[in-house]
């Protein structure tokens, strides 16, 4: 599912615990808010490379090192 958010309008998502999420920016300097169920746990931290599932990005994207380096989604 792909939801895009305007600027001013104001608008949120509620995203399930447990549910795998991304957030891709359009603007530099863009600010994401987000409150978690949990105090932060590097740790108890996971994820998946995006690249397991097909999704189509922009070719001019920064991705973090530690998301280049997430695992492959074994599906």
């Amino acid at each position: 599912m792909k939801i895009n958010l305007k600027e001013n309008a104001h608008n949120l998502i509620y995203i399930p615990k447990g549910c795998a999420h991304g957030f891709l920016t359009k603007k530099r300097n863009t600010l994401i808010m987000h409150s978690v169920t949990k105090n932060y746990n590097r740790n108890s931290e996971s994820g998946f490379n995006y690249k397991s599932l097909g999704i189509k990005l922009p070719k001019k994207i920064i991705i973090s090192t530690k998301d280049k380096r997430l695992p492959f989604f074994d599906i």
